[in-house]
């Protein structure tokens, strides 16, 4: 198989939405993909950054790795991919075409035909407790989170429009570190106030925080 037509960095496929929720699929060399597949030892979930697409036949994409260790995926198998883009998140099935090292490690797919998406201002909040580690050491909690934002609670004195820098574990062990987030409300109390928090887009935390949100659905 001849493998040609890898885009440059900072080219977009075409994108036209078909109806609603499908449209096809927009992509950046370099985007990173978040992939669930059927390897050699059960269900895989690992990551991944798009190589190049040739529309309407192949996407090509680097060989994902788990534990420095790289994956072995049964031949044929549907491969399920998600990704962010522009505030939001893409999601299709797919089917490995095959497996090749020149000219370098790459992983070829279908092209999909097409793709559901959410946009993240739109993502659900789920209920979650976490303990929350301000830049300046103030700590706090999580009441819920979503793939965009977030509402904490505790003793800060913080007014709508500052900028927050938060870390913090997801119940899976993924640590997000130093977010940066704009307080957008605040609810304050004689005991704990309340902080309704967006995250930045422009941050490269938020594709672990949608792997988690669109995994608890």
């Amino acid at each position: 198989m001849t493998i040609s037509g890898i885009r440059q960095p900072g080219h977009t496929a075409e994108c036209r939405v078909i109806d609603p929720p499908h449209t096809e699929p927009r992509f950046v060399v370099g985007l990173q993909l978040m992939m669930g597949f059927n390897g050699e030892s059960g269900q895989i979930r690992s990551i991944a950054n798009v190589l190049g697409w040739q529309k309407p036949e192949y996407l090509m994409t680097a060989i994902p790795r788990l534990d420095s260790t790289t994956v072995k995926i049964v031949p044929s198998a549907e491969v399920v991919l998600r990704y962010i883009l522009d505030g939001t998140v893409y999601g299709f099935s797919t089917r490995l075409i095959g497996e090749y090292q020149s000219p370098v490690p790459m992983w070829v797919l279908e092209y999909p035909k097409s793709v559901e998406f959410k946009n993240l201002r739109r993502s659900p909040r789920v209920s979650l407790e976490l303990p929350v580690t301000c830049a300046d050491g103030m700590q706090m909690r999580t009441v819920d989170i979503s793939a965009n934002g977030a509402l904490l609670t505790g003793n800060a004195p913080l007014s709508i429009g500052d900028i927050l820098r938060i870390s913090f574990n997801l119940p899976d062990g993924t640590a997000i570190d130093n977010l940066e987030a704009d307080v957008v409300r605040v609810q304050k109390s004689r005991t704990e106030s309340l902080f309704g928090i967006n995250f930045h887009e422009t941050s490269d935390q938020l594709a672990k925080i949608a792997r988690f949100i669109y995994q608890t659905e």
